[in-house]
C-alpha cells in the first residue's frame, strides 16, 4: 500500500497536480560536551582520622629532608599544615554536632506531632470481626522464638593455674594442721591400741624398711626404693628418710608424720634441689601375714609394703647408688 501511494504521488508530481516535497535540511550534530570542571586540589593533605583528640605534631624526618617512616604520614608537614590540621578537625567536629542536633530536633518533633493528632483525634476501637477472631487467637498462642547463642569458649589463665595450685598447698597445711591437733589430743588420751607391750609390739613391727610407689594424675609414677621409718605409739610420731627413683634420677626425701593406728599421716619433703613437699593420708591394713600402707594425697596414690627381715638386710648392705 505504500508502494502503491508512492507512485501515485510521483504521477500528479509529474502532471503539476502536486507541489514537490522540499528537501529536508541535514540535522544539526549534537554539540560535543563539555569537558569535566576538576575540582581544585587541596592545599594541605587531611589530618589523620584516628587521631580526634590531642595535640598533632611536625615530622622530625621531613624537618630534616628525610623520606616519612610512615606513607602517609601521621606527622604535619610545616605549620601551615599544622594549623590547617586543626582547623579541619575542629569544622567536621561541628558539623556531626549540627547534624546530631538536627536529627534529635525533628524526632521531637515528630514525636510531638504524633501525640496532638492523638488528642486531637481519639482513636476509636474497632469491632473485631468473625474472620479476624481466629488469626487473633493464634497470634496469643503462638510462642516466642528464641535465638540460639553459643556460650564463648572458656580459657584458662595463668592466673588461674597458680590460684590452683596455691589452694591445693593451702589444703594441705590445714591438713596436717588439723592431724597434729588430733595426734595431740590423742597423745594425751592414749592410742587406742591397747597395753604398753601391745603397743611396742607393734612399733616393732611397723618400724624398718618399706617399698613401694606413688602414682600421680598424670600417670607419672615414683618408685619408693628404700624407705626407712620409724614408729612411736608413745608421741603418735613418725619419722624417717627415703630414697625414690623419678624417671631415671634418684632423690631423697625426709619423712615425718602423726600416727593414729590404724590411720597415719606421712609428710614427705625433699631434701635436695628440688623444693617438694607432700602429705599423704594412709591407712595401715594386714593381709595374708603381710603389712601394707595405702592412702593418697592432693595429686597422688601412695601404695607401700613392709619388706622381710631377710630383705631390710640385703638393703642395708647394698645402699642405693646416688
Amino acid at each position: 500500500r505504500k508502494a502503491l501511494h508512492e507512485k501515485l504521488w510521483r504521477q500528479q508530481v509529474a502532471q503539476g497536480k502536486v507541489p514537490a516535497k522540499a528537501a529536508k535540511a541535514p540535522a544539526p550534530k549534537p554539540a560535543a560536551p563539555a569537558a569535566p570542571v576538576k575540582p581544585a586540589a587541596p592545599k594541605f593533605r587531611c589530618y589523620p582520622k584516628h587521631h580526634q583528640q590531642g595535640k598533632f605534631q611536625l615530622c622530625k624526618f621531613w624537618l630534616v629532608g628525610q623520606s616519612c617512616r610512615k606513607q602517609p604520614c601521621w606527622f604535619a608537614h610545616g605549620k601551615e599544615e599544622l594549623a590547617d590540621w586543626y582547623k579541619q578537625r575542629e569544622d567536621e567536629q561541628n558539623r556531626k554536632k549540627s547534624h546530631r542536633k538536627g536529627s534529635a530536633d525533628s524526632a521531637s518533633l515528630s514525636t510531638g506531632a504524633a501525640a496532638t493528632d492523638a488528642k486531637a483525634k481519639p482513636a476509636t476501637a474497632a469491632k473485631p470481626t468473625a474472620a479476624s477472631a481466629p488469626a487473633k487467637a493464634k497470634e496469643e498462642k503462638a510462642p516466642a522464638v528464641r535465638a540460639k547463642t553459643t556460650p564463648a569458649p572458656i580459657v584458662k589463665s595463668v592466673w588461674q593455674k597458680n590460684a590452683a595450685q596455691k589452694r591445693n598447698v593451702e589444703a594441705q597445711s590445714q591438713i596436717a594442721q588439723k592431724l597434729a591437733a588430733a595426734s595431740s589430743s590423742a597423745g594425751s588420751t592414749g592410742t587406742g591400741t591397747g597395753s604398753v607391750t601391745d603397743s611396742l609390739k607393734l612399733e616393732k613391727e611397723l618400724s624398718g624398711m618399706w617399698q613401694g610407689k606413688s602414682t600421680g594424675r598424670n600417670n607419672d609414677v615414683i618408685i619408693w626404693q628404700f624407705c626407712d621409718l620409724k614408729f612411736s605409739m608413745a608421741s603418735s610420731k613418725l619419722v624417717g628418710k627415703c630414697s625414690c627413683v623419678w624417671r631415671g634420677e634418684n632423690m631423697n626425701f625426709a619423712i615425718e608424720g602423726q600416727v593414729r593406728y590404724p590411720e597415719v599421716s606421712i609428710v614427705r619433703a625433699s631434701t635436695g634441689h628440688y623444693a617438694n613437699k607432700e602429705v599423704f593420708q594412709c591407712r595401715i591394713e594386714k593381709k595374708a601375714g603381710q603389712v601394707r600402707l595405702s592412702g593418697k594425697s592432693a595429686n597422688s596414690w601412695l601404695s607401700l609394703l613392709r619388706t622381710p627381715s631377710k630383705d631390710r638386710k640385703v638393703s642395708a648392705e647394698k645402699p642405693p647408688v646416688a
